[in-house]
């Protein structure tokens, strides 16, 4: 699978470059980049009036996790070997599932810190003062895989993707970490569909340790259950392909999943890319 060339405003790396100081041209620190990109969101949230309680909620929830990631990603920055990564890189992915399983309402207890009073005022939402705990109802985020992808300008996405993707329910990944080597994986989690006949499909990425950096020297995956005659091609689904999905794709691939796609998902998810386009996000939900 050929990706398409992605271009990500919402990375790291690229505000990190990118983003300067107006007045005198310094570049900003990565805490001001941080605490800019954390209250940009915030700000979208709070003004967004026409959503519920429980979205408002949600979508605060999935900010706190991904502050707490960022927080702890910075334990392995900017060191010159990879030993700390293989320590805290694994952890992420608890955050990523976690926030999976919100996203997914995979649990009503994963909600069990509800807004305060002041959270109410300060996010402007207009609330039933007889609102109980029990008329709550916990409901996936819709299309919020879909958007994320979509948006994410990274895999090819056609219509019958589109289609699928809309039964895409959860996306859990993770990453072990031993002296020889690595292994990721990702698993998608679908509800039935039209298309194929799998509850999940899953990847796996094996790496060897070579002079200290991880090298990608293998990739697993199923073969997929096509419906006759649903199968598709130039499709996002070519990841599992055999004949479109070779090595160095997979490299490039599982870079972006693991640096980019999972670490930002949010900001994907809203279309976020700066601040100047923050209104975007009033299309996604």
């Amino acid at each position: 699978m050929k990706p398409i060339s992605h271009n990500i405003k919402t990375t790291k790396n690229t505000k990190k470059k990118d983003k300067i100081l107006s007045g005198d041209k310094t570049k900003k620190t990565d805490e001001e980049i941080e605490k800019e990109d954390e209250a940009s969101i915030l700000k979208i949230i709070k003004n967004k009036k026409d959503i519920s309680e429980n979205m408002k909620s949600k979508l605060i929830m999935l900010n706190t996790l991904k502050i707490e990631t960022d927080k702890l990603k910075n334990h392995d920055m900017n060191k010159e070997s990879n030993t700390l990564r293989n320590t805290y890189e694994p952890k992420y992915y608890e955050f990523y599932n976690l926030i999976s399983d919100i996203i997914s309402a995979k649990d009503s207890s994963l909600f069990s810190n509800k807004l305060t009073e002041d959270d109410y005022k300060t996010y402007n939402i207009e609330t039933n003062p007889a609102t109980t705990e029990s008329d709550i109802v916990y409901e996936p985020i819709k299309n919020f895989w879909l958007n994320a992808i979509e948006n994410s300008n990274y895999f090819v996405i056609n219509d019958d993707d589109k289609n699928i993707l809309n039964h895409l329910i959860n996306v859990h990944s993770y990453l072990t970490v031993n002296n020889d080597g690595a292994i990721f994986k990702i698993t998608f989690h679908f509800e039935e569909n039209d298309y194929f006949t799998d509850s999940e499909i899953s990847k796996v990425y094996h790496y060897s340790n070579s002079k200290n950096e991880e090298d990608l020297i293998k990739v697993d995956f199923p073969k997929i259950n096509w419906k006759e005659g649903k199968k598709i091609s130039k499709s996002f689904f070519d990841m599992f392909d055999e004949e479109e999905c070779k090595l160095e794709e997979s490299k490039s691939e599982v870079e972006y999943i693991r640096n980019d796609f999972l670490p930002n998902i949010l900001e994907l998810y809203m279309n976020f890319e700066d601040d100047s386009e923050a209104d975007d996000y009033d299309n996604y939900v």
